[in-house]
């Protein structure tokens, strides 16, 4: 898996969610991934650990 950090319009695009839909994720969710801190007002998120969430969301529907 590739690891960069991804700025929210393409984890928006990545996860095919609303803002609020993530955030309410962040903030319910304890499996999803946190966002990084990369400046004063700049978050991201970590690619690898958003693709895990991802195949786990995926292996949870197929259980």
């Amino acid at each position: 898996m590739e690891k960069r950090l991804m700025r929210l319009p393409e984890v928006l695009d990545r996860l095919g969610v609303a803002r609020s839909t993530l955030y309410r994720l962040v903030a319910n969710d304890p499996t999803f991934p946190k966002p990084v801190k990369v400046g004063r007002k700049v978050v991201a998120w970590r690619s690898d650990l958003l693709d895990e969430w991802i195949v786990s969301q995926e292996q949870q529907r197929a259980a």
